[in-house]
């Protein structure tokens, strides 16, 4: 009869051992799960913040195409107008 008293108190000390691990660990998987949550929110602003970066990257890019083409316009005018002037030189030589 003390063995099976001494096993039942094993028995229920291992259960209240288990009960307080569970608890334990419900409030960690608790915790856990709010992280989560928090990163996934942290993520989709980073995505955001992400896309309106790459947004202004692409309407950088075109401005610059843009003004590179401006820069090649005035280049070529300007050597346009040297060789004009090179000619007018070369006629009052002659």
């Amino acid at each position: 009869m003390e063995e099976i008293r001494s096993i039942l108190k094993s028995i229920k000390q291992k259960a209240e051992k288990s009960a307080k691990d569970f608890q334990v660990l419900k409030a960690e998987n608790l915790s856990l799960k709010s992280e989560i949550e928090k990163l996934k929110n942290l993520n989709k602003s980073k995505d955001v913040e992400i896309d309106g970066v790459k947004h202004s990257f692409e309407i950088l890019k075109i401005a610059k195409s843009v003004d590179g083409d401006e820069s090649n316009k005035g280049s070529k005018q300007k050597i346009t107008e040297l060789v004009r002037e090179i000619d007018n030189c070369i006629m009052l030589l002659k």
